[in-house]
């Protein structure tokens, strides 16, 4: 496979606030729900769209990804069942994926998106204190009602917005090298009570594992102050920590996998009935006969909409392969997206998709690496 031969010269460049910006709107997942505008989303592929620079195997790919989609619906045993303004969006939707070709300021970039992770961390804690949750945290966990203890107040209420902020976490840890950004965003990620944040959180340990021998003085201090700020969170809860440990229905609640099961078992019926070109874009709920209305995979979402062939050509865009790549601290965020992919539809999101290709590009092109390395 033919290396990414980079973006095009541009023939202007923007000024920085504007690729701050963009940051700052993909770290705002707020959603109107009938229809369902994403209007942050929008406005932050609007100051890209202008000066998008891809790649000509980015360009076949996400093309091939668009006429699958198409025909996938077009040619579906239930055409009959799918809107025609549903197939269009879904269809569009997948363009978000450019955002990243037409960044041209990432460090820029990066500050907007951490920043604004920041401030939703901050907030999401301080409502966690003035709510009073912190009063018997077992509960969080044991209680259904005080699961979704945010869910009135905060979008994408929790692993969405779970996964948002552990990506801000990792940011700051990997680029941004903020202690006290990382320490918000992951705490909060945390006080969702989403199981993403524990791979989160066991990603940036990995992560922090292999930097340690690496780290200059001033970011083994930071290191230190995120160990004594979590120090801290656990000594101050440790009464209702040593009561969730011993609680089986916590216990039962981080390892059930019924609702999973469940779900897989009508996914690979779907499959086996439509195994190349999927089902499309019918509208799979309850009345359809899901046992829920998401696949929680965004693997089964594509492999049953778009089967076998859709599935090959998401992959070939997602994962960035090819002669002389060079991925340095792509990894965290390819673990990140790949393993949290498969139990979530975390890429049907279109702040995280978004955030995802700006991170491949950053990761695998020289021209972006050396942009974001002149301006730390």
């Amino acid at each position: 496979m033919m290396p990414d031969p980079g973006p095009l010269p541009s023939l202007s460049r923007a000024p920085r606030y504007l690729d701050f910006w963009v940051g700052m709107f993909l770290g705002i997942p707020i959603a109107y729900p009938i229809p369902q505008i994403q209007p942050f989303a929008i406005s932050a592929f609007a100051l890209v769209a202008w000066r998008l620079r891809v790649s000509q195997r980015t360009v076949i790919l996400l093309g091939m990804l668009m006429s699958v989609s198409l025909a996938s619906s077009l040619l579906s045993t239930y055409f009959a069942q799918i809107s025609a303004v549903r197939v269009v969006t879904s269809t569009v939707f997948f363009a978000f994926f450019l955002l990243g070709y037409g960044i041209d300021h990432y460090g820029a970039f990066l500050r907007g998106f951490g920043a604004s992770t920041a401030l939703l961390g901050t907030t999401i804690i301080i409502a966690f204190f003035a709510l009073g949750q912190y009063h018997n945290p077992e509960l969080l966990f044991l209680s259904a009602v005080r699961r979704q203890w945010g869910t009135d107040i905060f979008p994408a209420w929790p692993n969405f917005l779970a996964f948002l902020l552990g990506l801000g976490m990792l940011v700051h840890l990997v680029y941004l090298r903020s202690a006290l950004g990382a320490a918000l965003t992951g705490v909060a990620a945390l006080v969702t009570t989403s199981r993403t944040a524990l791979l989160v959180w066991a990603i940036a340990g990995v992560w922090l594992g292999v930097r340690w021998w690496h780290l200059r003085w001033s970011r083994i201090v930071a290191v230190t102050i995120v160990a004594v700020s979590g120090t801290g969170l656990i000594v101050v809860s440790w009464d209702g920590i040593r009561r969730v440990a011993q609680s089986e229905v916590v216990r039962h609640r981080l390892l059930r996998t019924s609702d999973r099961e469940a779900i897989l078992d009508f996914s690979v019926g779907l499959v086996h009935e439509h195994p190349i070109m999927g089902v499309g874009h019918v509208l799979l709920n309850q009345d359809f006969g899901a046992p829920r209305s998401s696949f929680h995979s965004s693997y089964f979402d594509i492999l049953i909409r778009h089967g076998t062939i859709g599935l090959l050509v998401w992959l070939a865009l997602l994962i960035p392969i090819g002669r002389g790549r060079r991925y340095g601290p792509l990894w965290p965020f390819l673990l990140l997206f790949l393993i949290g992919s498969a139990f979530n539809t975390i890429l049907r999101h279109p702040h995280l998709l978004m955030c995802y290709s700006a991170l491949i590009v950053l990761g695998t092109r020289p021209t972006a690496t050396a942009e974001w390395q002149s301006s730390t």
